[in-house]
């Protein structure tokens, strides 16, 4: 088994629609796969990313910082299932 580590997203789909293998991305990576790629939702124990929202310590104070960063935190965990529309939709 060989184990290829690729940075180009559309690079990876390309491989895993010619049946070169498959791959483990995030669901933002999977906008625009190929009619040939087969995107499965890995369940609710799927790995997750954690992400922060870095600004200068000026722009942190400002309505429009505070306002999107109420709103990030707002949305909590992502939904427990996504279907494969969802996913392409993305």
């Amino acid at each position: 088994m060989a184990t290829v580590n690729a940075e180009d997203d559309g690079g990876v789909l390309s491989m895993v629609g010619s049946g070169l293998g498959m791959a483990i991305m995030p669901a933002l990576s999977l906008a625009g796969a190929p009619p040939a790629v087969e995107i499965t939702d890995l369940g609710p124990e799927r790995p997750y990313r954690s992400v922060g929202c870095v600004t200068t310590p000026e722009l942190a104070t400002t309505t429009a910082v505070r306002a999107l960063i109420r709103t990030l935190r707002s949305l909590g965990q992502p939904s427990p299932e996504r279907t494969k529309a969802q996913l392409r939709a993305v």
